[in-house]
């Protein structure tokens, strides 16, 4: 259902600056608060029944609740209570009044890395979306921003996965987060990532591509090296140039050294490879084959996709490997997909190969007998879910981070770099050990299954 404006044309994100939220053990919750889904009625709604319109289109509850919902006014059209047989017409409101809860997500603090008159960047952690979405809503960085930092109005420019950290950066105005976006769609940015994955990472170089359906390898000779060097660095040349020659963006230049200097010395100098050393090139398309999930898997169909690999070091006790990650494109699940396509997923990555890890966090619903003010000003409450539902609500480990991390952003005249987080440090230590046998994968990857064929 439409949600996007309140009464009077107010903007949603004004109710989303009402919910409260609290920090338990290493969490952020939200607690529960009335909500009003607001929609008018489509064309392929017209003269259908308003039960057979819900339970249809929105299926996150039975039919037993929307017949209850709709006899106590919980569900109303053009705010009045109607009959569950009741037939649509055209332009009409309908009103979806309910209690809202959000999953928890990390506690951890969302860092400003820059403020300038156009711009807000920010460290966002893992388990956060950048904008609601979903069940997320108040427990979303843009949510947070407004509600935490007083920043309104904001506009995300672009977007990291839920469980992907890393560098997030928001236009104060419509113009400059246009002109950025236009530079992303133009691969004038440049983007750097590291991440953990299961496997001895290969030190050699090696390409990766399509062949007649299938991925092919091919692992160069030491003659074929540099030349296979040269063409990688003329491509990063020419982008170079692009970006040289491309405008300026009317904002106020800030560069890595106005940052935590300190701290970004703790991490490797990967700022500016030159991938003269041996590097793995995985230049394969991607497509999505679960819309409803969001599932992406390497296809003939796909849209072309590159990502530079190399590694960084490998952790025998482990068997993981810190990869620092140069995508070239900007495909949705790109790195996570190329991993899982060469064999070394991210190690902790459940839905792209990774191993399942589960570490159940608190949740502050522990009684059924409690109740929680939701809206102080009705003095609306609610009683909490049951413990046994509480559990089933619990999200694990696995969906809430996974160890990639996006580190440093650039484009023409601006540059924003931020620490490698703990995980891909060399003082990290992991307490199991990852192998094949352990990998799990949601949806196999049709390709991979077939064969990786190998070419000297």
């Amino acid at each position: 259902m439409t949600t996007r404006k309140g009464k009077k044309g107010t903007d949603d994100n004004d109710e989303i600056c009402r919910v409260n939220s609290v920090i338990s053990n290493g969490y952020r919750q939200v607690i529960p608060y009335t909500y009003e889904f607001r929609t008018y009625t489509k064309r392929r709604w017209l003269g259908r029944p308003i039960i057979e319109v819900f339970c249809s289109e929105f299926q996150a509850y039975n039919r037993e609740y929307y017949e209850r919902a709709i006899g106590d006014g919980r569900i109303t059209v053009n705010r009045n209570t109607v009959a569950v047989d009741y037939l649509l017409k055209d332009n009409e409101l309908i009103v979806h009044k309910t209690t809202r809860t959000e999953p928890p997500v990390f506690a951890h603090p969302i860092e400003v890395v820059a403020d300038t008159k156009d711009l807000i960047v920010v460290s966002k952690p893992s388990s956060i979306p950048v904008h609601p979405c979903g069940a997320y809503r108040a427990n979303s960085v843009l949510a947070i921003l407004e509600k935490d930092f007083g920043h309104r109005g904001l506009h995300p420019i672009h977007r990291l996965d839920r469980v992907t950290s890393g560098i997030v950066l928001f236009g104060k105005n419509p113009s400059v987060a246009k002109m950025i976006d236009t530079q992303m769609r133009q691969d004038l940015i440049s983007k750097q990532y590291v991440a953990r994955v299961i496997g001895d990472f290969p030190s050699e170089t090696q390409r990766f591509s399509l062949v007649d359906n299938e991925i092919r390898c091919q692992r160069e000779t030491v003659g074929e090296k540099r030349k296979s060097c040269d063409k990688t660095n003329d491509k990063i040349s020419a982008k170079r140039s692009r970006v040289e020659e491309a405008a300026d963006i009317p904002v106020n230049p800030h560069i890595a050294e106005d940052i935590d200097t300190t701290a970004q010395q703790a991490a490797p100098s990967l700022s500016s490879p030159s991938f003269s050393s041996p590097a793995v090139d995985v230049d394969l398309p991607i497509a999505c084959v679960d819309p409803k999930r969001g599932v992406y898997r390497v296809s003939s169909e796909g849209k072309a996709s590159h990502t530079l690999f190399r590694k960084v070091s490998y952790d025998s006790s482990s068997n993981t490997s810190v990869v620092y990650c140069k995508p070239t494109t900007g495909r949705t699940h790109q790195i996570r997909v190329h991993l899982q396509s060469i064999g070394f997923p991210i190690a902790n990555d459940a839905a792209y190969g990774g191993v399942l890890l589960i570490s159940r966090p608190h949740t502050f619903l522990e009684s059924s007998t409690d109740t929680i003010t939701v809206d102080a000003a009705s003095s609306t409450a609610v009683t909490p879910v049951p413990a046994a539902a509480a559990e089933e609500m619990e999200p694990d480990a696995h969906s809430m981070e996974i160890w990639l991390h996006a580190f440093k952003y650039s484009g023409p005249k601006w540059n924003f770099e931020i620490p490698w987080p703990k995980w891909a440090t060399a003082d990290f230590t992991c307490d199991r050990r990852f192998g094949d046998e352990e990998a799990t994968t949601q949806s196999s990857p049709t390709l991979k299954e077939k064969s990786i064929s190998s070419v000297q």
